[in-house]
C-alpha cells in the first residue's frame, strides 16, 4: 500500500489478507461492501488543532507516551485527554460538536449517552510511529480529527475499506471523520515531518479497550 494508489488495490484481497479474528473480518467485510457511511465536516479551527498538538510535544516526555500500542505494539506516541481536559484546550462548544458526531453520523442506532468515551492526541513521525496497520476499532464508533495543516508531513493518508474500495479520506486541519468500528482503516507511513491527530473513541455495545 506505501507505493500504490489506494483506488488500483483489490479491497477483498487486502481485507481477506489482514489479520483479524473470523468476526471482525466479517463485519469488515460487510462495511466493504456496504454503501459509503463515514460523516466528515469541520469541527476545530487552526488554534484549536495548535492547542492540542503543543499538548502532544509537552506530554511526548512521559513514560505512558512511549507504551506499545494494541494494534502493533509500536510506540503510541500519543497523550491521553479527559473531556475536561479537551474542552479547556478547544472550548465546550467544540468539544460536544465532536461528542455529537457518531449520532449525525448513525441516529438511528447511536445511543445517547455512551458507557465510556475514551479521547487522546496522537502524533506520526519517521522516528516515533510513522504508520498504522490496517485494523478495525474496539470501539462501537471513532472520530479522528485531523490536527495539522497542509504541508507539515509526507505521507501519512488515511485509508479505509468502505464503498467497495480502499478509499483515501481527504483530509484538512480540523476536519473531524467519523465512522463505525467495522470499518477497517490505516495510516501509511510519515515520511517527513509530523502528523498529528486527535482520536474519540465511543464505547456502548463493544468492550472499552484500545481500539
Amino acid at each position: 500500500m506505501e507505493q500504490a494508489e489506494p483506488s488500483s488495490v483489490d479491497a477483498s484481497q487486502l481485507l481477506a489478507s489482514l489479520r483479524l479474528s473470523k468476526t471482525d473480518k466479517a463485519a469488515a467485510a460487510h462495511a466493504l461492501a456496504a454503501p459509503r457511511a463515514t460523516l466528515s465536516q469541520p469541527v476545530l479551527s487552526p488554534l484549536q488543532c495548535t492547542s492540542l498538538r503543543r499538548l502532544v510535544q509537552a506530554g511526548s516526555s512521559r513514560a505512558a507516551y512511549h507504551l506499545p500500542d494494541s494494534v502493533d505494539g509500536a510506540p503510541e506516541c500519543q497523550v491521553a485527554l479527559t473531556r475536561k481536559e479537551l474542552e479547556k484546550a478547544v472550548g465546550m462548544e467544540a468539544t460536544a460538536a465532536l461528542w455529537a458526531l457518531p449520532a449525525a453520523l448513525d441516529p438511528t442506532s447511536a445511543p445517547r449517552k455512551f458507557l465510556q468515551v475514551r479521547a487522546f492526541a496522537r502524533a506520526y513521525s519517521p522516528g516515533g510511529r510513522p504508520l498504522l496497520s490496517f485494523h478495525t476499532d474496539a470501539s462501537d464508533y471513532t472520530v479522528n480529527v485531523e490536527l495539522s495543516p497542509a504541508g507539515a508531513y509526507c505521507g501519512g493518508q488515511l485509508l479505509l475499506l468502505q464503498g467497495g474500495c480502499v478509499e483515501r479520506a481527504a483530509r484538512s486541519e480540523g476536519a473531524a471523520l467519523c465512522h463505525s468500528w467495522s470499518v477497517a482503516h490505516a495510516v501509511t507511513a510519515v515520511t517527513a515531518g509530523e502528523r498529528h491527530s486527535l482520536l474519540i473513541f465511543f464505547y456502548h455495545k463493544r468492550q472499552p479497550g484500545s481500539g
